[in-house]
C-alpha cells in the first residue's frame, strides 16, 4: 500500500499542496529567474493564497532549499549504495561519488545551485543553511569511506582520515564551484579533472598493494 494513502486526509492534502507549490516554484524560477519569480506569482501558479504559501515557505530561499534537498535525497541514496558496495578500490569509489555529485547539479538544477552560490556570496541565511546541510552530509560520507579504507588496510594507518576527508571535500567543492561558474563545462570533463587531483592527494597514502602504480 502507498504510504501516503495511510496518512490522515488532512495530512495528505497538506503534502499535496506543498508539492504543488514546489513544482510551481521550480517552473517559475527556471523560466523567469529567481528575482523575477515573486512569491505572489508562485502562489498564483500553485493555486493557493498568498498567506497559505507563507505558511509553508516563509521565503523563496526556503523553497530553493527544499527543491535542492529533494535532489540531494536522491543522490544520498546512490551515495549509500556506493558506500555499501565498497570492498576496496578507494580511488574508483571516490570517482563514482564525485561523479554523482556533479550530475546532481547538472541540467536544470544548475539554475538552483547558482542561486545558492549567489546567496553564499551575499551571505544569505537561507542559502547558507542549504549549503551547511550539503557540506555536513558530504563530510560524513567521505569520513565513513576513508575510515573503512583504513580499517581494511587500503589506506596507511598513519593518515588522519578526518584531515584527508576535509582536503578531498575542498577539492570537490572547488570543482563544483568551477563547474557552476563555467557555462560550457560538462560533467565528464569536470569529473576527469577532479579524478586527477584526488589521485595526487590520495595515492601517497595508499598501501603498496592498493597503489595502482605499484601493480
Amino acid at each position: 500500500m502507498n504510504a501516503d494513502a495511510e496518512l490522515p486526509l488532512r495530512a495528505r492534502k497538506k503534502a499535496a499542496a506543498r508539492e504543488k507549490i514546489l513544482q510551481a516554484a521550480s517552473q517559475l524560477i527556471r523560466s523567469h529567474g529567481y528575482e523575477d519569480a515573486t512569491m505572489r506569482d508562485i502562489a498564483a501558479a500553485a493555486e493557493v493564497s498568498y498567506q497559505t504559501l507563507y505558511n509553508y515557505f516563509p521565503s523563496k530561499g526556503d523553497i530553493v532549499h527544499q527543491l535542492l534537498k529533494q535532489g540531494m535525497e536522491d543522490a544520498s541514496s546512490d551515495y549509500g549504495a556506493l558506500l555499501q558496495a565498497y570492498e576496496g578500490g578507494l580511488l574508483d569509489t571516490l570517482d563514482a561519488l564525485f561523479h554523482r555529485t556533479l550530475t546532481m547539479v547538472e541540467g536544470d538544477d544548475v539554475t538552483l545551485w547558482r542561486i545558492v552560490l549567489r546567496g553564499l556570496l551575499n551571505q544569505d541565511a537561507d542559502t547558507n543553511a542549504a549549503l551547511e546541510l550539503i557540506d555536513g552530509s558530504a563530510h560524513r560520507m567521505l569520513e565513513t569511506l576513508l575510515d573503512e579504507a583504513q580499517a581494511s588496510g587500503e589506506l596507511v594507518s598513519s593518515i588522519d582520515t578526518r584531515l584527508l576527508a576535509a582536503t578531498l571535500f575542498d577539492l570537490a567543492d572547488n570543482a563544483l564551484l568551477r563547474f557552476l561558474l563555467a557555462g560550457t563545462a560538462d560533467v565528464e570533463t569536470a569529473a576527469r579533472t577532479l579524478g586527477v587531483q584526488l589521485r595526487i592527494v590520495v595515492s601517497p597514502y595508499l598501501t603498496t598493494g592498493a597503489d595502482p602504480a605499484a601493480r
